[in-house]
């Protein structure tokens, strides 16, 4: 792969997507991707009015799609990936992402669903559920979004812990926000939001610049975003597609130096 600009500006757009083993693969389970995955004061402000460049970025980015990703860990296959956009009749817009992995006895199969608005330019999470199934502890949460009340409400699952926060996101809905953000000017995001857990988290992230990817899906030009973490032992990397509607293209985790999980992009069917 070669890096390129620090800025890893593209211009162009076409088309636009964890768990609890043993040792082995500590992150392989609890990695959901895209809970690892999951994912300021982004320089978001949403006190601040949204300027019409941001607004129509949010439109234009905001598209249904489907796109499929082959899940591996060391270079062995270990499982799949999905994830779906699509705009409901009311306007709303309804975001799930799956992850299925296996390695060796274990298994472990999450899924994540949001229905969100965009408002002013900024993904307005509404009800987030999360569920993961297989070895070890079974998982669920679900949360409503209460804007009036300026608060979130456990629905179901594990308690929630979580003080209100303007711009409030959840670890499905993080990975749109930033897809979103990726595509303009600045070079660092922080985003609060409500983990899988139900409780506070801040999810920080630092453009890196732009590499050459050869996918299961072709050959990509990508930007690559990593995630910021207090320390150096667990690494996560995103890369977004410029071309491809800054698509989330591949994500990989290295813990110790280790790659413990990898997606790259299989498929991709813009509606």
């Amino acid at each position: 792969m070669q890096l390129k600009d620090s800025k890893g500006r593209l211009s162009g757009q076409t088309a636009h997507f964890p768990v609890a083993m043993p040792r082995l693969s500590n992150t392989l389970l609890q990695t959901s991707l895209f809970a690892a995955v999951l994912a300021v004061s982004a320089m978001v402000l949403p006190a601040k009015a949204a300027s019409k460049d941001q607004v129509e970025m949010a439109d234009s980015l905001t598209k249904p799609y489907h796109a499929h990703y082959v899940l591996s860990r060391r270079g062995t296959e270990r499982g799949e990936a999905q994830r779906v956009l699509e705009q409901k009749e009311d306007g709303q817009w309804r975001y799930f992402t799956s992850t299925r992995a296996r390695l060796l006895v274990f298994s472990d199969r999450r899924e994540n669903e949001t229905f969100f608005r965009i408002e002013e330019g900024r993904v307005k999470p509404l009800i987030f559920d999360y569920s993961r199934e297989g070895t070890g502890s079974n998982r669920a949460l679900r949360v409503r979004f209460d804007y009036d009340n300026q608060e979130v409400v456990s629905e179901g699952g594990d308690d929630v812990n979580v003080e209100w926060h303007d711009g409030l996101l959840d670890p499905n809905a993080v990975l749109h926000q930033l897809q979103i953000d990726v595509a303009g000017d600045a070079d660092s995001w922080t985003y609060p939001l409500v983990d899988e857990s139900g409780d506070y988290r801040d999810y920080e992230f630092a453009r890196h610049g732009t590499e050459t990817l050869k996918l299961p899906f072709g050959e990509v030009e990508a930007i690559r975003v990593d995630r910021v973490r207090d320390h150096n032992r667990r690494q996560t990397l995103f890369w977004f597609a410029p071309e491809l509607n800054y698509t989330l293209v591949k994500m990989q985790q290295i813990e110790d130096d280790r790659e413990q999980l990898q997606i790259q992009l299989t498929d991709l069917d813009m509606n």
